[in-house]
């Protein structure tokens, strides 16, 4: 459908062209026509079923042969070679090959012989390696001959050949990653040709190359508290502490701004730092109208606001707040009062912050190192104790900066985002405070897709207002449920019953995925350690889960930070104590007594964990959703209105100059 639309932007802009411009289109167009070529030579198919089944049955031979296993790898990749006809394979049948290599018991692969063979390889294969955006990893630098194999163990065969099909095989993601460079290439070559000397329509190509280039997709988590929300979003930002995860008892209580995560390129930077947080403060406007929202129940004798509600004054609103704390000391039920106090005490510290006049300075941090943008959207120590004091609560002006924190967008290095290629929003949690779930639901509108995170039990009575809020928006069709199971139990059962509500409430689903969390968070953990990539609080982090009360956390940290072996010891014991709680007891007696933390080990633990089942369904459901409204409906097609337009109206010129011209000699004649 995309290569279609591009075509049609072809034929709208060569009939267009008139007699002056003829030699720069038909340039435009043989480059046109040649990219039209180059889509239809990667017109990509899934391997057919029987070339897989022919693949694995070859495979099986193999392993009955007396070969090495080095040789018996070579010539696997001589099958891949012959029965790869394209760069593109499903998952499903890539495991399916993958399992037929480990049936077969083939013997570890040695770094050493690998890297004695490496020209072997490279010969073999460098040249069906498919142009991707990012490096699938070591096998695909091996092959490419740029740099060795540096594994510290040896090699399982089934891990090598799952390593090399990734390296050459070309994901759905990298597939609209190409189409989409193309539709960017054919709006560049018609800016690079001038012909819209007027400057009417190459605005308007220029806001739909935005559009392609900011390839903006948003997927926001929403989910019960403690239910895993935190540590999936710090899964997904490749293992790292960027959300607070409610460590050493109970949850850290986090304010409402929207905090939303994306991966960059290796050499972006934003003053001089490679990873940052870019944060968005509200207006005054923006801070008033939202403190007379807020108070606006306690005006009803006052009337104290102006009409348009950003224009009023800041005695008037003083005055009213004074009102208000004495309203909701009248409040008798629990439940009511704090809702009221929620939005009273972030109110109070919103009009402090605009009367003291530091507004503009507290703006000007709009760039900050991601380990420093935490404190911003933290509430403050011992929040609850100190409202005891009502209006008259001490709170810094550095304490309350995060009550004007509109948006944080982190910017960091994952390969999860880098393999998903779309923006992830941690939403606040519905229905903690009102004004949470004001928040929560602008998130949830403005997303192309909601995460919903269920509990290991069976959904209750406290989903009825969530689940109301999505039907009444009519959402259902853009949520997917997942549900974290932190311990072992009668998941099926669950299962069940929660697909039954689910339906019961309009929501058409045919799966709930079920994955541990805090597995997938600590594998991924593993590999940011492995590069070098955890902070300080990471580490911190680290030491709040160990099992020892009485330790001293500030000097713990310190020695997991200097000392990479006692930081992958805790992990391991995290993981094994995760591992024996779900009852994968052979895993984690294996990873118990070795004394490193092995890859194949936690490729093991991923599989357990469930994410990479998610990360393929979110890939898959993304890419086709961004073809259809980023590709051809935001791009191709809008393309082409554009370029329509234009046609017509140099067509217009043609036949307005036509008409002159005629009549002009016709006055010469006379």
């Amino acid at each position: 459908q995309v290569i279609g639309e591009v075509g049609k932007i072809q034929d709208a802009i060569i009939p267009a062209l008139i007699s002056k411009l003829s030699e720069k289109i038909k340039e435009f167009s043989a480059t046109t026509d040649a990219q039209s070529r180059k889509l239809d030579y990667h017109d990509l198919k899934f391997q057919s079923q029987e070339q897989v089944e022919k693949f694995c049955f070859e495979i099986k031979k193999l392993s009955t042969s007396n070969k090495v296993s080095i040789d018996i790898l070579l010539e696997i990749c001589r099958l891949i070679k012959i029965f790869f006809t394209s760069p593109h394979i499903s998952n499903r049948n890539k495991e399916k090959i993958v399992f037929s290599v480990s049936e077969g018991k083939f013997s570890p692969l040695t770094v050493a012989e690998l890297n004695a063979k490496q020209q072997d390889f490279v010969l073999l294969l460098s040249d069906i390696i498919p142009t991707k955006r990012h490096s699938t990893g070591m096998w695909e630098s091996f092959l490419k001959n740029e740099c060795p194999i540096k594994a510290k163990t040896n090699i399982e065969m089934h891990s090598a050949i799952a390593g090399i099909i990734d390296a050459v095989s070309m994901s759905e993601a990298d597939r609209y990653f190409f189409l989409k460079s193309q539709l960017i290439g054919i709006i560049n070559g018609f800016n690079k040709e001038k012909v819209d000397v007027d400057n009417q329509y190459t605005p308007d190509l220029a806001k739909i190359r935005k559009r392609l280039s900011e390839d903006q997709f948003e997927i926001v988590l929403i989910g019960e508290f403690q239910g895993g929300k935190s540590t999936t979003f710090n899964t997904l930002c490749g293992g790292r502490e960027i959300s607070p995860r409610g460590l050493a008892g109970g949850g850290e209580k986090t304010s409402a701004a929207i905090v939303s995560v994306q991966n960059i390129s290796e050499d972006e930077t934003k003053n001089g730092m490679h990873e940052w947080a870019e944060i968005s403060w509200l207006s005054d406007d923006e801070i008033t109208e939202t403190i007379c929202e807020i108070l606006e129940e306690y005006d009803d004798a006052t009337n104290l606001l102006a009409k348009e509600k950003k224009h009023t004054k800041l005695s008037n609103i003083e005055k009213l707040l004074t009102i208000a704390w004495e309203k909701v000391k009248q409040i008798e039920d629990p439940s009511a009062l704090q809702a009221a106090l929620d939005l009273l005490q972030i109110a109070t510290l919103r009009f402090r912050l605009l009367k003291s006049g530091e507004l503009e300075k507290i703006r000007s941090e709009c760039n900050v190192p991601i380990n420093k943008f935490q404190a911003l959207v933290k509430f403050p120590f011992d929040w609850a104790n100190r409202w005891r004091q009502g209006l008259n609560a001490d709170f810094s002006i550095e304490e309350a900066k995060f009550s004007v924190v509109d948006h944080v967008l982190v910017r960091l290095h994952s390969p999860e985002l880098a393999r998903l290629g779309c923006r992830i929003t941690d939403c606040p949690g519905l229905f903690v405070s009102k004004w949470d779930t004001k928040r929560a639901i602008e998130a949830m509108g403005r997303s192309n897709m909601i995460w919903y995170l269920l509990n290991d039990k069976e959904l209750g009575d406290y989903t009825i207002p969530t689940f109301g809020v999505i039907r009444d928006y009519k959402w259902q069709d853009k949520c997917f449920f997942t549900i974290n199971q932190k311990q072992k139990a009668n998941i099926n059962a669950i299962l069940s019953a929660d697909m039954a509500k689910l339906s019961q409430w309009g929501f058409d689903i045919d799966q709930i995925f079920v994955y541990n969390a805090l597995l997938a968070f600590k594998a991924a953990q593993v590999k940011a350690l492995n590069c070098d990539l955890l902070s300080d609080r990471d580490y911190e982090c680290i030491a709040l889960e160990n099992d020892d009360e009485n330790c001293d956390i500030s000097s713990l940290t310190d020695n997991l930070c200097r000392n990479r072996k006692e930081a992958e010891n805790s992990i391991k014991e995290q993981l094994v104590s995760s591992l024996h709680s779900i009852r994968e007891r052979d895993i984690a007696r294996k990873m118990d007594n070795s004394d490193e933390l092995l890859t194949d080990d936690i490729l093991s633990v991923e599989n357990i964990s469930g994410i990479n089942d998610i990360l393929n369904f979110i890939e898959k459901y993304l890419i086709s959703n961004k073809a259809r409204s980023i590709l051809i409906n935001e791009g191709s097609r809008k393309c082409h209105s554009v370029l329509t337009k234009y046609q017509n109206a140099l067509e217009l010129d043609v036949k307005l100059a036509t008409i002159n011209s005629t009549q002009a000699e016709e006055q010469k004649k006379r």
